[in-house]
């Protein structure tokens, strides 16, 4: 038999505060005297009125860890509350079968003019059966908190650290068959979360169901069997947790902008821009050129410059209008985000483009290879040229910088002031996430010209990544290792 049951459960709230202050009340009204003859409880939205949440049905069983995903506001603590019995749904039911714990707001119900005790004396007050068991609880409340003397000092005195370290250790008091949990564990130091999920896994190997809300994909993959999607209201999905995370990160990237660069308002001192030319952006196919000049493999064992050509390249730049379309990030953006731009170019004619299998795009998926390929015509003479291609992750510092200033592939260039350049990384490693790059082209140490040229997007795969790195490996799982017959 379940521990916790749903059937058909919804609730809807008012956008107007007096009506739900009014639906609240009558609510209270009828759980205490029972339901007043001539009077029902319309499922139908009156003015104002929304679904929070809608025919949701679910159960946790012993030893059932179903996380709960979805995005802010989609009505994952709605859900939670109404599985707490803290609400009462306004069509369906939900049904207890043990002791079910709720941990969905860690301050809920502290008294910050009590002292520690006073407050887990409070907590434990209608859990306790008897005085022995009433004292062995709060002695472990007061070994698990950490609080030390603190415990006898007014909560009003705590840090929040110390609230989270009360609240759960006061919550997870007594053993119960099902616990429900809401972002509960988002606040507090790292080593106490850690002991709080090494005493959650205790519980679940106990057979104590659990219900977990997060928006670390991470913790659902690690710590859940199941989950379900809530979006609007409604389960979208459910199944095991690594299918259900990896649906929910596709819907969230498909769901983000397209412009993978939101443009921000001028802000008064923003110095004018490269301007870009024609925002039509060129789609005849990329021609087929006979190139000649030098080429550089970073992953040799031994990098050297060696002499290319003549040899046949497809480029897609070829210096028509339209075919590059810088990013719409302001300057000031790029001043505080990027590095300062420098808007005096020395140079015309820029553009640039990012390619995967000779075709342009700003989504790449993890490692690809791709193509950077930019070209631009020099005012004047340069004796001693560098270009430096910098990846940022959108909203921060640098990752990588990939620089001619290695084996100086550019000083001393000779082409009339047009430089033509692609750079190929062979392995895409930055995890899934947003990105810019920005280009510096120097003579020598001063600045031609600096500013941002690519924006693009590494797309999410079905294996989670930590970091802004994502590592290329394989990996061997031995079963069992015998020694070899040696001849």
């Amino acid at each position: 038999m379940p521990i916790i049951s749903a059937t058909g459960i919804s609730k809807k709230y008012s956008l107007r505060d007096q009506q739900t202050r009014r639906r609240g009340l009558g609510a209270l009204f009828r759980e205490i005297v029972g339901p007043v003859e001539g009077t029902s409880d319309s499922v139908a939205l009156s003015e104002g009125e929304f679904w929070a949440l809608r025919d949701v049905d679910l159960s946790v069983s012993s030893g059932d860890t179903l996380g709960v995903i979805g995005l802010n506001g989609a009505g994952k603590t709605t859900l939670m509350s109404l599985l707490a019995g803290v609400i009462k749904p306004d069509t369906g039911s939900v049904v207890h079968n043990g002791d079910v714990q709720a941990v969905l707001s860690l301050g809920a119900g502290i008294n910050a003019k009590l002292t520690g005790r006073q407050n887990a004396e409070s907590g434990v007050a209608l859990r306790a059966t008897s005085v022995e068991q009433r004292e062995e609880m709060i002695a472990r409340i007061e070994s698990f908190s950490e609080l030390g003397e603190f415990f006898d000092s007014p909560v009003g005195y705590y840090s929040s650290g110390m609230r989270a370290r009360l609240g759960f250790a006061i919550c997870i008091s007594a053993t119960p068959q099902a616990i429900l949990i809401d972002e509960a564990l988002s606040v507090g130091d790292a080593s106490f979360k850690q002991k709080c999920l090494l005493y959650l896994e205790q519980l679940r190997r106990r057979g104590v169901g659990m219900v977990m809300v997060s928006h670390s994909m991470t913790s659902i993959r690690q710590f859940c069997d199941s989950a379900i999607w809530v979006h609007d209201g409604q389960i979208r999905a459910r199944g095991p947790s690594g299918e259900v995370v990896h649906e929910y990160l596709q819907f969230v990237e498909q769901r983000q902008s397209s412009s993978l660069a939101t443009p921000a308002p001028a802000k008064e001192g923003d110095r004018p821009l490269l301007p870009a030319s024609d925002r039509a952006a060129a789609t005849e196919a990329s021609p087929i050129k006979s190139v000649t000049g030098t080429a550089f493999n970073a992953a040799d064992r031994s990098p050297a410059v060696r002499t290319l050509g003549p040899v046949e390249r497809e480029l897609h730049l070829s210096g028509q209008p339209g075919e590059w379309i810088r990013p719409d990030i302001t300057a000031t953006e790029v001043n505080e985000l990027y590095g300062r731009q420098r808007a005096e170019p020395g140079v015309d004619e820029f553009a640039a483009v990012m390619l995967v299998n000779g075709q342009p795009t700003n989504e790449v998926r993890p490692h690809e290879s791709v193509e950077i390929e930019y070209r631009f015509r020099l005012r004047e003479p340069a004796a001693n040229l560098n270009v430096s291609l910098v990846f940022h992750k959108e909203g921060s510092g640098r990752l990588a910088t990939i620089s001619t200033l290695n084996r100086d592939l550019l000083k001393g260039l000779d082409t009339d002031g047009l430089v033509h350049c692609k750079v190929r990384v062979p392995d895409m490693v930055l995890a899934p996430g947003d990105y810019v790059v920005t280009i510096s082209i120097h003579d020598g140490k001063p600045y031609l010209w600096r500013d941002v040229i690519l924006a693009f997007r590494v797309r999410t795969s079905d294996l989670l990544t930590w970091g802004d790195v994502n590592l290329p490996y394989s990996y061997e799982v031995y079963t069992a290792v015998d020694q070899a017959d040696a001849e």
